[in-house]
């Protein structure tokens, strides 16, 4: 199925239909959603669908520096190059898989231009030649021209070694890389293989849904499995994260390129984020990349009837703000669909119950051992290099590259995931 689907899908269903339909929500009658409405895929979730991995030769350039930027990095002279490179005109890209490499690229190039010294010396300005046509593939997106994104670096950034082999990440590279060789690959692409390992799950809560309209007890309680069974899988990958990608290189090599223009090196400088030349003489102030930019774990928990805690959701809002409007319109189609928590609550059968409650508990599983890679990839980390009572590496120990502090965030989510479950009808 292709990602370049119309908005106006089989049913007809705009975006606005979803938009303005805040009357459906917890309605055991309300509309299920539809996945190919959203360009989401039965096969690949949220994944682009066999990404490009070449611009036409009007772009060039943005190809050349894009296979380049390793070296251009550790050489020093990516400045220089995207200082030079000529001002390309982005609506000379045709059609969905053009633009998402187009960002891809420019948005990598963006953070190699800013952080190619590290924290040590970031510049005011992004040159006119990046920072027109990074905004302008970003607004034809609906996306924020901000570096690090998952929708980007992570759903966009993944071609097959063996075309004829499996979709699986032991057949993957990434596109494109700013640094770190393999220790980046595998970080993004564990992203990837998370997210395809998600796809079953995000048909089974649509079945879910149609199940309660339809209050099928059976349906329900197979499609609760199944997503079950995604979220043990999911974290199954995970664990994986260790086979290639060295805390230590994560740590101080690859995450300041995900920071955005809130780091403490712009406030350090006295800079309120980043200006883009051409496009705004005010400064721009975008935080940096993070596994919460996707869609994903939104999409259970509104399945799920998973709520936070006020402070968390404002945070959770921010994050949405770097999803795409197509997925962000899935999310919250769910919420407005049929709600399988009350559904759950209102009947009194066990088989449901253990079903639902499995699948909360897989879920909060899932965010338990996300919590405990964070805490090896960042606050150990973190602590290691601040034996010699270095605040700053301190201060990052509690610090995520999308600018919360992450720990309690995510201690937070995963509590407030474990107390959804229900009580069983027999007690």
């Amino acid at each position: 199925m292709s990602n370049e689907l119309s908005w106006e899908g089989r049913g007809g269903k705009s975006r606005e239909y979803y938009k303005n339909s805040a009357a459906m929500a917890a309605d055991p009658t309300g509309e299920v959603p539809r996945l190919e409405d959203f360009h989401v895929s039965e096969k690949l979730g949220f994944v682009l669908q066999y990404p490009l991995t070449e611009l036409p030769p009007y772009f060039n350039i943005w190809n050349e520096l894009g296979r380049d930027l390793t070296d251009i990095v550790y050489d020093g002279t990516i400045r220089e190059k995207i200082e030079a490179m000529p001002l390309l005109d982005h609506n000379q890209l045709e059609g969905h898989r053009q633009l998402r490499l187009a960002h891809l690229i420019l948005s990598c190039l963006a953070s190699g231009y800013v952080w190619m010294e590290g924290g040590q010396s970031v510049p005011a300005r992004l040159p006119e030649s990046l920072a027109v046509p990074l905004w302008g593939v970003s607004q034809r997106l609906g996306i924020p021209a901000a570096v690090g994104m998952h929708y980007s670096v992570c759903l966009a950034n993944w071609k097959l070694l063996d075309p004829s082999g499996p979709v699986d990440i032991d057949n993957m590279d990434t596109i494109v890389k700013i640094q770190c060789g393999i220790h980046e690959a595998w970080f993004f692409l564990i992203a990837v293989q998370v997210e395809l390992d998600t796809a079953p799950g995000l048909v089974s809560i649509v079945k879910a849904q149609q199940a309660v309209k339809d209050k099928n007890h059976g349906d329900l309680v197979d499609a609760l499995k199944v997503m079950t069974q995604t979220l043990a899988k999911m974290k199954s990958t995970l664990t994986r994260m260790h086979e290639k990608n060295d805390p230590d290189v994560f740590f101080n090599v690859l995450r300041i390129f995900l920071s955005g223009w809130d780091h403490e090196s712009f406030k350090r400088l006295g800079y309120n984020g980043l200006i883009y030349d051409g496009v705004s003489e005010e400064p721009v102030l975008y935080t940096g990349g993070s596994a919460a930019q996707g869609a994903t774990l939104y999409s259970f928990d509104e399945a799920l009837g998973v709520k936070h805690d006020p402070r968390r959701e404002a945070i959770i809002a921010k994050f949405k703000e770097y999803i795409p409007p197509d997925h962000r319109a899935f999310i919250k189609a769910i919420s407005r669909g049929p709600s399988i928590k009350s559904f759950v609550e209102s009947i009194e059968d066990e088989a449901v119950s253990d079903a639902y409650n499995q699948c909360v508990k897989s879920l909060a599983d899932f965010r338990s051992y996300h919590l405990q890679l964070a805490c090896k990839y960042i606050t150990i980390q973190a602590h290691k290099n601040a034996q010699n009572n270095n605040e700053n590496y301190v201060n990052q120990s509690q610090q995520g590259t999308g600018g919360t502090g992450f720990m309690q965030y995510l201690k937070g989510l995963r509590n407030n995931t474990s107390s959804t479950m229900v009580k069983d009808p027999n007690m």
